[in-house]
């Protein structure tokens, strides 16, 4: 808790005050409730209205000075303290002005869950993203606009159809009825434009230089056909590359989210298949089928409507994969662990708060027919894959014990 100085504390965007039978009852959110009674509440009501626009610590003491003195009036800032329901009002989480209102309604939600210095990382580290989605049709498309609404701060675009059809235009809102026929890569670029000015946004077609996939901090596959040979390529080059990579799609009638491949981590696509392949008990149709898949890429036939729920659960998953990629870790790894401070490692635990991602090492199906569920599908790496795992060391053709003695 800082000293009594012209710092400013103010209230998270999220917290209510709710009058109780003579007492304050302050809902923090996500159902954290604190109950304050007896002749303190009264004053703990002033006191949080006066923090809901921003106050300097400075300024709540004395407009306290005929009732607490000041230790009391820094009593009560501590225990708000404690049960997170302040930030620092001078946190400019390295927005501009207008990034700060463009961003607000992102940064209570962090700062709602988190410390000011966890929350203040969450949101750089989210401006300085840059994602490559792979497709960017009826499935990309809701996943460009679900990331520029989220306040991604570069997202690149690799797509091999140049102009809009007219079925894109009845399935989906990013896309619109004067789109029709125009070069894919300006309307994209200018849509993104429309929805967040401060994301940057470059498209490029499969016969362009592919480098940029190197810089990237996150690839999104998101085709609307199961192309298992495309995936098994890309998976390669990502690999190889050490790229993390999230694979979501549909087919049929239901929806897939995953698994997440942080190479060195996690299982890649490889391991994932022969998984799928291990398991099934139908397994020579399976392959089959796959071999179908490789010749000729199916698209799904689930409602459009449904893709929605894609967009949003991939949004989601990069908020919780936000720490873990190799930029990000490195940089909030910079301090060393054997010489880090206490208050140094209470942060780095409040920053990987959200826990790992559900498509760590995992594959969440989303069944609609014949009736609703939801299934997970644990996927383990292979330590004998021949994309990211080791091959298996030469033995020798002649064991020293079984050679004759001199």
């Amino acid at each position: 808790m800082p000293d009594v100085s012209n710092e400013s504390l103010r209230l998270k965007g999220d917290v209510d005050l709710i009058d109780m039978d003579g007492s304050i009852l302050i809902n923090a959110g996500t159902s954290r409730f604190t109950k304050i009674s007896g002749e303190y509440a009264p004053l703990v009501k002033r006191m949080v209205e006066m923090l809901r626009n921003g106050a300097k610590i400075k300024e709540i003491c004395q407009a306290f000075d005929d009732d607490l003195d000041e230790m009391d009036v820094m009593e009560i800032l501590e225990t708000l303290d404690k049960y997170q329901v302040l930030q620092k009002s001078s946190v400019d989480y390295g927005l501009s002005k207008e990034e700060q209102e463009r961003y607000r309604q992102q940064i209570n939600h962090f700062t709602a869950r988190f410390p000011a210095d966890a929350a203040e990382t969450y949101v750089k580290l989210l401006k300085n993203m840059n994602i490559f989605i792979y497709g960017a049709e009826l499935l990309g498309s809701r996943i460009i606009q679900s990331l520029a609404l989220l306040g991604v701060g570069s997202i690149d675009v690799l797509t091999n159809f140049n102009e809009i059809i007219e079925d894109e235009i009845f399935n989906t809102t990013f896309y619109r009825p004067g789109d029709i026929g125009k070069n894919r890569k300006e309307v994209i670029v200018n849509r993104c434009k429309e929805i967040n000015p401060h994301v940057k946004c470059n498209v490029y077609y499969e016969t362009e230089d592919q480098e940029v996939l190197k810089k990237a901090d996150l690839v999104i596959l998101a085709f609307d056909a199961s192309n298992y040979a495309a995936y098994e390529e890309i998976n390669r080059f990502l690999v190889k590359h050490k790229r993390p990579a999230m694979l979501c799609g549909f087919l049929q009638d239901d929806l897939f989210f995953g698994p997440t491949i942080i190479p060195g981590e996690t299982a890649c696509f490889t391991c994932f298949e022969k998984r799928c392949r291990g398991n099934k008990s139908f397994f020579q149709e399976y392959i089959s089928y796959l071999e179908f898949l490789k010749q000729k890429s199916r698209v799904g036939s689930a409602l459009t409507v449904r893709l929605d729920l894609i967009a949003s659960f991939v949004s989601n998953e990069l908020l919780m994969l936000l720490p873990y990629l190799e930029k990000n870790l490195s940089r909030i790894m910079e301090a060393k662990l054997d010489i880090m401070t206490m208050e140094e490692a209470v942060q780095l635990n409040n920053i990987f708060r959200y826990g790992r991602p559900v498509t760590w090492n995992n594959q969440v199906t989303f069944e609609f027919y014949p009736q609703f569920r939801m299934v997970n599908n644990p996927v383990l790496r292979m330590p004998r894959c021949e994309v990211c795992g080791s091959t298996a060391d030469k033995k020798p053709m002649v064991t020293p014990w079984s050679l004759p003695l001199e």
